[in-house]
């Protein structure tokens, strides 16, 4: 994913403190389930995360069939932002991406984890600066908005309804004609997941 501008805080205290990374993240290969495996694999490295639900999307800039499902997040850490990347990058090829070729943003992928900038405290509105498609189609969805539920691959409920009357559809009904538009009223809550959740039973 290509993101056109990047904007970064860096904290000035000489010990180390909490950075909120704000994170894209996109899948497109078996995505249901490596999109709940990168928010696992996050919970697991950096202990919580809240992301936003997952919403199916049109490839963009690569010649493809299969749909991706897309997020944002935000995660806490105090590791600098090449070590965070480092970690992200991790994940990626943990899930089978190759970060070696060099062709891979034009190509299907497991996972893509793109850090879109960071700050010392969260930023409730951070996202909303974004005009890429894969980005504002979370925050700012429209009336034909698909969620995903991967409450069947251990994540929690997107609880669509209570939060904001969306409509969450199975992975199976993306493009069936017969579902009705979502219905938006405001941008969906963010999720908490965190490591303690993943084994839960």
């Amino acid at each position: 994913m290509k993101v056109t501008q990047v904007f970064f805080s860096f904290c000035l205290s000489l010990t180390a403190c909490n950075m909120h990374y704000y994170l894209s993240i996109g899948t497109n290969i078996s995505p249901e389930y490596n999109a709940a495996q990168i928010i696992k694999l996050l919970a697991t490295a950096f202990g919580e995360i809240h992301y936003f639900p997952f919403v199916y999307t049109q490839p963009q800039g690569m010649r493809t069939h299969n749909t991706f499902l897309n997020s944002v997040a935000v995660v806490k850490s105090e590791l600098d932002s090449t070590e965070f990347k480092q970690q992200l990058n991790t994940i990626e090829t943990t899930l089978g991406r190759d970060r070696t070729d060099p062709l891979r943003s034009k190509k299907d992928r497991t996972a893509d984890i793109d850090i879109l900038g960071s700050s010392e405290q969260w930023d409730s509105q951070f996202f909303h600066q974004f005009n890429e498609s894969y980005i504002r189609g979370v925050v700012r969805p429209g009336t034909s908005a698909r969620f995903a539920n991967l409450t069947a691959f251990g994540l929690p409920p997107n609880d669509l309804h209570a939060q904001t009357g969306l409509a969450t559809v199975e992975s199976e009904n993306f493009s069936n004609p017969t579902i009705p538009p979502a219905a938006v009223h405001q941008a969906p809550a963010p999720i908490y997941f965190s490591l303690a959740q993943i084994n839960k039973p």
